[in-house]
């Protein structure tokens, strides 16, 4: 469903969800599941990593410390959400913690380089997590 009339800018592309996740992944991995908050994916082609971690602190603050003022329930985008990091994460030597990035989505260019992990037994580039090991990334 398009919220504009054919040919609006308002309308998101064909094949790609209003949120900027690809429906169908043009690689072997398995396309983000639905629906995102705004700012993650944009264009169905560029993960936002700023956006990622904001939105990790502001779930885990929210839902994982005993007593913080949660919401009576999690909204659609905050299980697709949870899913989608709990689908991707893994603990490294020395307990540092990653997100296994999409090979269909370039990073945004405003990423710094630190933030990328690439482990020497060859299973691609993670996005570094540093507010799950204790600090702000």
């Amino acid at each position: 469903m398009y919220p504009g009339s054919e040919g609006s800018s308002l309308n998101h592309k064909r094949a790609y969800c209003s949120d900027g996740v690809r429906q169908v992944s043009k690689a072997s991995d398995k396309v983000p599941p639905w629906p995102h908050p705004q700012g993650i994916f944009t264009a169905g082609k560029t993960f936002h990593p700023q956006a990622f971690y904001v939105t990790v602190q502001d779930i885990y603050e929210r839902y994982c410390i005993p007593g913080a003022e949660s919401p009576p329930f999690a909204t659609m985008e905050v299980i697709a959400f949870a899913k989608l990091l709990a689908s991707r994460i893994r603990m490294f030597d020395g307990g540092m913690v990653g997100l296994r990035l999409f090979a269909d989505y370039e990073l945004d260019p405003k990423t710094p380089t630190g933030c990328i992990i690439r482990p020497e037994d060859g299973s691609g580039e993670w996005l570094r997590l540093g507010y799950l090991q204790g600090g702000i990334s």
